[in-house]
């Protein structure tokens, strides 16, 4: 038993050992890649390359913003054309460019605003008004007053609900019963007013949409319960980003992603996105929904969507933008993140990876993508600092700088930042791949002496993960998940950002629930969605609990047997986890007993080494076995069973000629007499002895003990 634990050991650490060397192999491709799309970039120059190769040329090596900010058009540069060019501003192009320039902390105020300036109500949808009482049966007399935002005075519509929750009569133009008089529709000229309703008993009012031409109805996630005198207030929240006056679902999608990352609120976006993304499958909406909602069902059917062929995992969506951008939008939602589905991703993205490290080609956009998304690295420098600030000197860009010129550092007009008297240690602590934190408490790892603005420390994280804003002691996520303050002085990986308090996040423990894994169900309960679960589990709330599959629930599947006595034999240990008939109990093999057969994958595992060691020294002889045996089996003599015929492919057989030199398999023997010529005759080949054999198993017995 103690050799198998040594074998396991062994075997142990050279998986660790190869991890390790996986990992270091990984990091090199990876920088290879970086390389690669700088010289490939470089060789191009950013003045000629197209505006989507100079949005993924900035969010992955920080390269072509001045070139980008040069195509913007209209007065002062609002917004960007189409991403294949035109002469009008694009949704899609004009929010992937300010997600590229606030990478680099550019400045992008003016197109954020040109972005909310499109904002419009949607039309694609359907919109509902449900009124019902809360807590009790009984019937209600209810008022509504219509709000016109551009008029003083409001109208009132009285109505009575039934005890069968159906409304007696309809509430003006606005308001008219619809869904077999259980909700109010409300009309889409009536989308930009508000609905405040007031009832004799306590109620609850909400709103419900759905795409038109379609039967799935979406609940919004507020609803507004009062009691008995109080009012609510309900408005229709549906908005889009218009391009030539029809809202534009992608274009929407990625407007909604960068305004989210910047800080302002979305919400009023979701009912649309979320309502017609089953209507546009080829802008892969759930990477988004993820992002914006957090919601495990959006996350589900993403990861569902991988494709597996071979060893390959990817994502490729019809009518899509190919496996490279799609996998790199599929992953973007787990930046920093570690899962299964993205780790076999990158394995095989590094399989494919070409000879220089770009992928597809060198094309700019797939290999930005790919790196922005699965490798990001912070291009952002240390910010707009003034050459002043850190003891530098501003000269004209002309005359020469009789030390190192500073460009992160800013002057007034055409200067330059000069730093004339540099030495080994004058060097800036985003130049030595170090981050700058408020003090020496604040650094995880060693300070160094690298250059930072005003009191800070350079902090060197010694290979850490722990991003600028983690280490100031802040928390790294989504927007909508930040309930106090963003901070943008402090970098996160990609497109999240830095919040001052931590991030609403609700676990199963939380809610008095247990975790059910993917091989589990919740039994007697509800389930709720919490941000603990891994992929496949699901939180399950009491009284409920977690129960295994109804196919892993027989004992004797199990490889347990079914005892009707009090104690299970030895070895052995009573169960509760499997069922029996009748009153038997379920007797599973004991982890703890010791016994030879609890260890038998590790001999097996063992035996399995040696049969593979063997037959690699012995593949040539393997080889020629088999070889031999085909031989023997195409050479069989007369017709096969049950047919008149040889063989396809092989020539007719005929009765031998007794007067010839006799054949190999004619039916009576006779003595052959050698011809005058005779062939060589080939010596056989001796057989390996046995004694080789015998060293390599003594071998791998010694490497055992």
């Amino acid at each position: 038993m103690r050799k198998g634990a040594v074998i396991f050991a062994f075997l142990f650490l050279i998986s660790i050992f190869l991890m390790a060397l996986a990992y270091a192999d990984e990091i090199e491709q990876v920088e290879n890649a970086y390389q690669c799309l700088e010289n490939v970039v470089g060789n191009k120059t950013c003045a000629s390359l197209p505006i989507e190769e100079k949005i993924f040329s900035i969010l992955s090596i920080g390269e072509c913003k001045d070139e980008l900010i040069n195509d913007a058009i209209k007065d002062g540069g609002e917004c960007w054309p189409k991403l294949k060019g035109g002469s009008s501003c694009d949704i899609e192009t004009t929010a992937k460019a300010v997600l590229a320039l606030d990478s680099v902390d550019k400045n992008a105020t003016v197109q954020k605003e040109w972005l909310l300036s499109q904002v419009g109500v949607s039309s694609d949808l359907n919109w509902f008004l449900e009124i019902d009482n809360s807590g009790s049966s009984g019937a209600l007399s209810c008022s509504v007053w219509v709000k016109d935002p551009d008029s003083v005075s409001y109208p009132r519509y009285d109505f009575e609900i039934g005890e069968d929750k159906k409304i007696g009569s309809d509430a003006g133009p606005c308001l008219t019963r619809a869904n077999n008089n259980y909700w109010f529709k409300i009309s889409p000229e009536c989308y930009d007013r508000s609905f405040q309703t007031k009832c004799d008993e306590g109620f609850l009012t909400t709103l419900v949409y759905q795409e038109k031409n379609s039967q799935t109805y979406h609940i919004s996630d507020e609803v507004h319960s009062v009691g008995r005198g109080g009012d609510t207030i309900e408005k229709v929240n549906s908005y889009c980003f218009l391009n030539g006056g029809s809202c534009d679902y992608l274009g929407s999608l990625w407007a909604t992603l960068v305004l989210d990352s910047l800080g302002e609120p979305v919400s009023k976006f979701l009912p649309y996105l979320t309502a017609l993304a089953p209507s546009y499958p080829e802008a892969f909406p759930s990477p988004f929904l993820y992002i914006l909602t957090s919601k495990l069902e959006y996350k589900t059917t993403l990861l569902n969507n991988q494709k597996h062929i071979f060893d390959e995992y990817y994502w490729e969506i019809p009518g899509g933008r190919g496996k490279y951008y799609d996998t790199a939008l599929a992953l973007l939602p787990f930046q920093g993140d570690t899962l299964e589905e993205k780790e076999n991703s990158k394995s095989w993205l590094l399989g494919v990876q070409g000879a220089q490290g770009c992928w597809d080609n060198k094309n700019i956009v797939s290999t930005g993508f790919v790196l922005y998304s699965i490798w990001p690295r912070n291009n952002g420098g240390i910010g707009e600092i003034s050459c002043s600030e850190m003891g530098f000197s501003c000269i004209n860009s002309g005359d020469s700088c009789s030390g190192i010129l500073r460009e992160q550092f800013t002057c007034g007009g055409s200067q330059v930042c000069c730093d004339p008297v540099p030495d080994d240690e004058d060097v800036t602590c985003s130049e030595e791949g170090n981050t700058c934190v408020e003090d020496e408490n604040s650094c995880s790892g060693e300070v160094t002496g690298g250059l930072c603005a005003g009191n800070d420390v350079c902090c060197d994280l010694g290979g850490g993960e722990e991003t600028e804003c983690e280490i100031a002691g802040f928390s790294c996520g989504w927007s909508d998940e930040c309930t106090g303050s963003l901070l943008s002085q402090y970098e996160c990986t990609g497109i999240k950002k830095c919040c001052d308090t931590d991030l609403t996040q609700t676990f199963c423990s939380d809610v008095g629930g247990e975790i059910c894994s993917n091989t589990e169900f919740c039994s007697g309960g509800n389930v709720l969605e919490t941000d603990d679960l891994d992929y496949g589990e699901e939180c399950c709330l009491e009284p409920g609990e977690c129960k295994l599959e109804a196919t892993n629930l027989d004992c004797e599947s199990n490889l347990g047997y079914c005892s009707s006595s009090t104690s299970c034999d030895s070895g052995y240990e009573e169960t509760s986890e499997f069922s029996c008939s009748n009153s038997e109990v379920c007797c599973v093999q004991s982890q703890s007993s010791g016994g030879e057969g609890s260890y038998w994958w590790i001999w097996a595992l063992f035996f399995l080494v040696i049969l593979v060691v063997v037959a690699i020294l012995y593949r040539d002889k393997i080889k020629e076995m088999l070889d031999k045996m085909r031989a023997r089996r195409s050479g069989r003599s007369g017709p096969a069973p049950g047919r008149g015929m040889p063989p396809r492919g092989m020539p007719p057989r005929f009765p031998p000629d007794y007067s010839r030199e006799p054949r190999m398999g004619s039916p009576v023997p006779r003595k052959i007499v050698p011809p005058e010529n005779p062939r060589p005759i080939q010596k056989p080949i001796p057989k390996k002895s046995s004694k080789e054999i015998d060293e390599v198993l003594k071998k791998l017995k010694e490497i055992g003990k």
